[in-house]
């Protein structure tokens, strides 16, 4: 089956099950840390153990990732697709039905296995079955998941929690991937192109290649230390507001429905801006701005509510913002036909720093006896070191970049190509495995 043969009503049905795809295994991850404080109550944890909870996921992603890159394209990508939402739909109703914390870590560690080759296998069919002149629109849609995951997901979970306990969310999530399994099962042809006759891919002379390229290992090193800034505050914003700054947890939702909002908003000002003046100037102008809110948010007092929305939705815009950037920048480190090998591998890094970030930093914070959690703002200073420090690294990576693929990345042209409403190059995918960094 070619390309051609793709009827657009088929393709059309593909884009909605992919992003269907993407936005509940996101879900499904970024909802755990604002269900944090109930969490913490009812396993009767602390925030280290919540930190395995948060890293269960993540390296458990990083290492399938990684593993699916041996052996994935030898699969039906229907087959594959299918097979392996099934499998992440039934982890997610294991968490639903865990009656404590290892069943919980346990049934987290096998969602996060099936969600990190989901997140792989997704950009390979947006890339094999997405005819080139619509692919970049394709790929900015379903990418458009972490969006509605932080302005409608996130929200909706933490309101269905609150109405029911933590366990609803994922009940929920595991109910909404049995009618887009049935769609997938019965619109989707096979899709087989990308398996040559007589000959099965080899990945790892790939992989070779992509690791020996410089401007890949300093891409690799540049995500890895934004990973480093911002998970290492992400997961504890939930914890420390209710248990430091006298936010209910019925007032959680607000703040990440705000959140998500201006996030949206502040992706695509970025995203604008960046095509306009050259990704590096953007990201070394909303960098050491993100650090103001993350010093802030960190040793947050007690205060009026009002305050607090402002603090974090400041704060999550801004680490948006900064990721726009850096995305551009990394895309054109390695030539088009490495590009999905390097694209897989550096979502298994990014996953793997964001579990290394996600326990460090609960292993910095302590609790008082009265449940507040002290050491906080270190974590803040941690997180504002590795900020700057990744703008050294994106300096050292501006002489790497291949300028002749991807001119609108360079501060020199204003220009966007014709074919790509988006402002990007339909081959370059942008991606992140988190939406907030």
């Amino acid at each position: 089956m070619k390309n051609a043969e793709f009827s657009r009503k088929t393709e059309n049905w593909l884009l909605f099950i992919l992003l269907s795809v993407q936005f509940t295994h996101i879900v499904d991850f970024v909802v755990l840390m604002p269900l944090g404080p109930k969490l913490m109550r009812d396993f009767h944890i602390g925030t280290q153990e919540f930190g395995f909870l948060v890293s269960a996921y993540t390296f458990s992603a990083a290492i399938s990732g990684i593993l699916s890159s041996f052996f994935l394209d030898r699969f039906n990508r229907k087959r594959a697709l299918t097979g392996l939402f099934l499998g992440f739909g039934i982890s997610t109703l294991l968490c639903a039905l865990a009656g404590g914390y290892w069943p919980f870590l346990t049934a987290r560690i096998l969602a996060g296995a099936f969600g990190g080759i989901l997140s792989a296998l997704t950009l390979s069919i947006i890339g094999d079955y997405i005819p080139l002149e619509r692919r970049g629109r394709a790929t900015g849609l379903v990418l458009s998941a972490f969006s509605l995951a932080s302005v409608v997901g996130v929200p909706s979970g933490l309101w269905i929690a609150e109405r029911t306990d933590w366990h609803g969310p994922f009940f929920l999530l595991a109910i909404t991937c049995l009618p887009v399994l049935g769609i997938a099962w019965k619109v989707l042809p096979d899709m087989v192109i990308h398996i040559q006759e007589g000959k099965r891919p080899q990945a790892w002379p790939r992989i070779r290649e992509v690791i020996q390229t410089p401007g890949a290992r300093m891409a690799f090193l540049l995500m890895m230390i934004m990973m480093l800034a911002g998970f290492s505050i992400i997961p504890y914003i939930s914890p420390y507001l209710v248990s430091n700054c006298g936010v209910r947890e019925d007032q959680l939702f607000l703040i990440y429905l705000t959140g998500g909002l201006f996030t949206f908003g502040a992706s695509n000002l970025s995203g604008r801006l960046t095509d306009r003046y050259g990704a590096f100037r953007v990201f070394a102008w909303a960098t050491p701005l993100s650090v103001i809110p993350i010093l802030i948010l960190t040793d947050l007092q007690p205060m009026a509510m009002g305050w607090i929305l402002v603090i974090t939705t400041v704060f999550m815009a801004l680490l948006s913002a900064r990721l726009i950037p850096v995305i551009s920048m990394i895309t054109q480190t390695v030539e088009p036909r490495l590009r999905g090998t390097f694209m897989s591998l550096l979502a298994s890094l990014q996953q793997s720093a964001s579990g290394a970030a996600a326990w460090i930093a609960g292993a910095m914070i302590t609790e008082t006896a009265e449940g507040k959690m002290e050491d906080y703002a270190r974590v803040g200073w941690m997180a504002s070191g590795f900020s700057l420090l990744a703008i050294w690294i994106a300096w050292k990576l501006i002489p790497m970049l291949r300028k002749d693929e991807h001119p609108a990345a360079s501060a020199a042209t204003n220009q966007r190509p014709d074919n790509d409403l988006s402002g990007h190059e339909p081959h370059i995918v942008q991606e992140s495995a988190t939406p907030l960094p």
